[in-house]
């Protein structure tokens, strides 16, 4: 059996327990929002430019390209950390 008093916590309490997420969160956050706002329209302008100098099926043939290059890098890092897993 606990021999412990119970501890009733009242609305005044509780308000203390969190203050929130706080300036650093939401600044971080607005600062994301935009960043990616802007990297969105360059990549918008930039496909458009595409789409205008080489077609439709050009400028998806030219961004599946590139994301496959993406891929190929983003994969042969993966299958060095997982050697080294492997191996430590």
């Amino acid at each position: 059996m606990d021999s412990g008093a119970a501890t009733l916590h009242t609305r005044r309490d509780m308000k203390d327990e969190g203050e929130g997420l706080g300036f650093k969160f939401w600044a971080g956050m607005i600062g994301i929002v935009i960043a990616a706002g802007i990297g969105g329209m360059i990549l918008f302008l930039l496909f458009s430019r595409a789409v205008y100098a080489w077609g439709f099926l050009g400028a998806f043939l030219v961004l599946a390209v590139i994301l496959i290059i993406i891929a190929w890098f983003y994969d042969r890092k993966k299958q060095k950390e997982y050697e080294d897993y492997e191996t430590g």
